[in-house]
Order: C-alpha cells, then sequence, then structure tokens
C-alpha cells in the first residue's frame, strides 16, 4: 500500500515505475466489504494474529488476481494458512522476497556468505532485522550442504 510508504526515495521510486508501466488498484466497496470480513476471521481466530485494513485488502486483490502479497505482518502471513479460502495467496517477507531474487538470479549471490552479505545490507538500509534462524534457513535451501 503506497500510503504506508515512508521513504521519500521509496515513493519517487515507486512513482517512477508507475508512471512507466503500472497501474495503481484502487479498492471498490464490494473489496471493503470481503477486506472487513477477513479482518474479522482473523480476529476471531483468537490465536493473537491480526491484520488491519491494508494488509486485508492487499489479501483480497491478491486473491482475485494471483498475486504475490509482500507483507511483514505476522497477522497478514499467516492467513493462507489459517484461512480456507485464502489458502492459494501467497505472501512474502522481505527474506522471501530477497531469496526469490537470489534464486531467480535477479540477485547475484554465489554462496551463503555472499546471501548473508545481502540480508545484512538490506537490515542496515531498512532498520528491519530478520531472525538468524530464517536467514539459515533459505541460505541452506539456496546453498545445499553436501554431506
Amino acid at each position: 500500500m503506497l500510503v504506508e510508504t515512508k521513504s521519500p526515495e521509496t515513493r519517487s521510486f515507486v512513482s517512477r515505475i508507475l508512471l512507466r508501466n503500472g497501474r495503481l488498484y484502487t479498492p471498490t466497496p464490494e473489496t471493503y466489504r470481503e477486506a472487513e470480513e477477513l479482518i474479522i476471521s482473523v480476529d476471531r481466530l483468537g490465536i493473537g494474529v491480526h491484520i488491519e485494513m491494508p494488509e486485508a485488502l492487499c489479501l483480497v486483490f491478491a486473491k482475485k488476481r494471483l498475486a504475490v502479497v509482500l507483507s511483514e505482518n505476522l497477522g497478514a502471513y499467516a492467513v493462507p494458512h489459517l484461512i480456507d479460502n485464502f489458502s492459494e495467496v501467497k505472501v512474502w517477507r522481505s527474506i522471501e522476497v530477497i531469496y526469490e531474487a537470489a534464486r531467480r538470479e535477479v540477485l547475484k549471490v554465489y554462496d551463503e556468505k555472499s546471501f548473508i552479505e545481502e540480508i545484512k545490507i538490506f537490515e542496515r538500509e531498512t532498520g528491519h532485522l530478520i531472525r538468524r534462524k530464517e536467514v539459515v534457513k533459505y541460505a541452506e535451501k539456496l546453498f545445499p550442504r553436501r554431506t
């Protein structure tokens, strides 16, 4: 959701992409209703995860368009695992984005060490820390150890 973008540099970057070849999505009243229903469904699970309207709208949009949701929100990340009619939705956190970029060779990493270095660069630039356990898990997926 563009409204949640804090950095002027990021806003400028997104704006340039949108001007070049993008579209903005304006939710319909039906989409808002479905997003509100999703928020209530997640709250009713009673497991301590929550989502707010921006995440709910993204999840509803992704379900309709088979898009990937990018979110660090644990509630949004949990929705496909907990709500049946959202099971096909993919939610990627930063670690999955970096992993997929490396796996698809968009981000050039050559070994576990260079993958971990990319994670550290991301953490320095964003202030968002990724759990070491997650970093190791994805590094090992990219570079399986031979026994």
